[in-house]
């Protein structure tokens, strides 16, 4: 066990961290919102919080219950209180119900997480199976005098009444409010009594529908409104819901509930599902630094205020982005990097697992396929070294620590110190007893899954190659037949790129893994 040091946003150092119960971690991570697939940008943060739980294990020894959210309805295309709801855009687009399109990239996204080896959480939460939880921290910041409603709009966190409110951004909170203040949010200002205020829960319009609403029947009690065809048995198994499920038509509201009418709300989900299922005080919450100013400033805002705690969280932990060009990989912009677009490339997710590790995640990452290339090369050549100095048959259960993993761990002490890791590991190479350890990290933590490669390096031949790669390799034979030389050389360049290496011999040829 190892003392380990944290870097937390709130008080903008690096601190030892020290949990609220001896030995156990409480974690809460920001999840997908699944109204399309995850790109790569995305599943890097998804990698720091399982480098950063296998540390709390492996390293600090300690028994961590994390909690993860899907979002699921709620959070609109502009992460504030306007524009539309992400989850119905995803729809429309794909001319699919809500829930379809959720569970469809739900699906994904665990699909992706697994193939990148993260391991999933001890609870996904779905922000659309705890309107309960939702509703009552709402009503008990409405008791407590925080809050106000905006006619035909929703209700509203005042803000002058936070104490200390935007700590953990350092928001200026006279500059926020001050008319003096030019810049293109999109906020109505005329309608909110600080331009810092935040949407808590929303009406639904009067004149349009929205995906998951709700109907609000006083007692913490709500039903979910449903057209006249609904059928619950049918809602149950498509979406896997866990929950007691409550349905209304809209014909069976009187005029006074059609005013009762809401949708859920981004910040309040995080919090009451927080709250939930892990109580009121937590040791980390984890997301993107895009998450400080506002998503994390307002959980912690409502959340204190709910439940009378001076201090929410312990440690707020906060990955940096990936970029391409200098500029933040976003799904507007590079929809199609995605894990299955990466694989069509003949990299291995591992690739991508690698890749990661190459940046701390608190750095910028830049990602170019050079780099990928870069990183791919590197694992394979990590495979083939450590497989020269290790013994035909290993017992990982009967490695011992040496000189070297507890250098390594202490890196990974270091507020994740992943890079120094990749660092050392590669001046160490040159024993056995190094290698070894080695491997047990990689067993422990990096789970780049070093030992399987090594075993089908050994074992590898033509069969194992992808089929595509396969393919390839025949049409070089037809192009050598043909002496279309400059053909098979180029066909040879391509088999190369996806890291085969191609061998004649005398009763055909061989392709092996560089």
């Amino acid at each position: 066990m190892k003392p380990i040091h944290l870097y937390n946003t709130l008080t903008k150092s690096k601190e030892l961290f020290t949990p609220i119960k001896e030995w156990a971690v409480s974690l809460y991570s920001c999840g997908p919102t699944v109204y399309w697939d995850p790109h790569i940008g995305n599943m890097r943060a998804y990698m720091f919080v399982d480098l950063l739980k296998k540390v709390l294990t492996e390293v600090g020894w300690y028994s961590v219950k994390h909690i993860m959210n899907i979002t699921d309805v709620g959070h609109l295309t502009d992460d504030g209180d306007h524009g539309e709801d992400k989850m119905e855009k995803g729809a429309r687009r794909e001319k699919k119900t809500v829930r379809e399109v959720a569970r469809a990239y739900e699906a994904n996204f665990k699909k992706y997480s697994k193939e990148l080896k993260i391991s999933a959480p001890n609870e996904y939460t779905r922000a659309t199976e705890y309107m309960t939880e939702q509703i009552a921290m709402i009503q008990s910041l409405v008791d407590k005098w925080f809050t106000y409603i905006i006619p035909w709009d929703g209700i509203y966190m005042d803000t002058r009444k936070i104490e200390n409110y935007g700590k953990l951004a350092q928001l200026d909170f006279e500059w926020m409010n001050s008319e003096h203040r030019v810049d293109w949010a999109k906020i109505d200002s005329s309608k909110k009594i600080n331009l810092s205020d935040f949407a808590l829960w929303k009406f639904s319009p009067s004149d349009s529908e929205r995906a998951m609403q709700r109907v609000f029947e006083g007692e913490f009690s709500w039903s979910l409104l449903v057209k006249d065809d609904f059928i619950a048995s049918n809602f149950l198994q498509e979406s896997e819901y866990s929950k007691q499920l409550k349905t209304a038509t809209i014909n069976d509201l009187g005029e006074s509930d059609k005013g009762s009418v809401w949708f859920p709300w981004w910040h309040i989900e995080c919090s009451a599902m927080a709250t939930a299922e892990l109580w009121t005080h937590i040791d980390i919450h984890t997301w993107w630094v895009d998450h400080i100013p506002v998503h994390h400033t307002n959980e912690i805002a409502q959340a204190e205020c709910s439940l009378w705690c001076k201090q929410r969280v312990n440690w707020w932990m906060h990955g940096q982005f990936l970029n391409i060009n200098w500029s933040k990989v976003s799904k507007s912009k590079w929809d199609d990097l995605s894990i299955p677009w990466i694989i069509e490339k003949w990299f291995e997710p591992l690739d991508l697992r690698y890749f990661y590790f190459t940046g701390h995640y608190r750095s910028f990452l830049d990602f170019t396929w050079e780099a990928l290339t870069a990183a791919q090369t590197s694992r394979k050549n990590l495979v083939k070294k450590l497989s020269k100095h290790l013994p035909e048959s290993i017992d990982m259960s009967k490695i011992s620590w040496w000189e070297l993993y507890q250098e390594l761990i202490w890196h990974l002490a270091d507020d994740l110190d992943i890079v120094s890791v990749f660092s050392r590991i590669y001046s160490w190479l040159d024993s056995k007893e190094s290698c070894l350890d080695i491997l047990l990290l990689d067993s422990q933590v990096l789970h780049l899954w070093l030992l399987d490669a090594i075993n089908q390096l050994k074992t590898s031949s033509y069969l194992d190659a992808p089929e595509a790669i396969q393919a390839l390799a025949q049409q070089r034979i037809v192009a050598k037949n043909k002496k279309d030389y400059e053909e098979a050389d180029h066909l040879r360049d391509e088999i190369a790129a996806a890291w085969r290496e191609l061998k004649d011999t005398a009763d055909g040829f061989t392709l092996n893994p560089l």
